[in-house]
């Protein structure tokens, strides 16, 4: 009996297992794709229907993620297709979400709705990676 209930259980471990790594395969081939529309952003303007497939990836990557950075690739997908207003709304999610992220915080500066957001934002980062000290004056 005591057999049976050690071998169910390894079952079970191994399931979720299972469970567990195709979830984060998932999730990591959806933040490449949308990753990849990103990457193109720097040589040019996005067309709308590629920054709505991206997005609908970061989306899904985000739902199976335990961490933020498929939300910030989604705020600075946003910012590269020019819609700052609500990649700022995604920066302000991931900073109170994860305070000590600085690509959160370095979405909340790129998104800046005003001086005031910037100038929080900039301080963060210096406070952060003092690589950021020499690079934001």
């Amino acid at each position: 009996m005591r057999l049976r209930l050690i071998r169910g259980a390894l079952v079970v471990t191994a399931l979720l297992a299972g469970v567990w790594l195709a979830l984060s395969y998932h999730s990591v081939r959806l933040e490449e794709e949308g990753e990849a529309v990103l990457e193109r952003a720097g040589r040019g303007p996005l067309q709308p229907d590629e920054v709505e497939r991206a997005q609908d990836a970061f989306r899904g990557a985000r739902r199976l993620s335990v961490d933020e950075d498929p939300l910030v690739d989604e705020g600075l997908l946003l910012v590269a297709a020019g819609r700052r207003h609500e990649a700022a709304n995604l920066a302000a999610r991931a900073t109170e979400r994860e305070p000590e992220n600085s690509r959160a915080w370095f979405l909340a500066l790129a998104s800046a709705p005003d001086r005031q957001r910037a100038a929080e934002a900039r301080r963060r980062l210096r406070e952060l990676n003092p690589w950021w000290r020499s690079v934001l004056r």
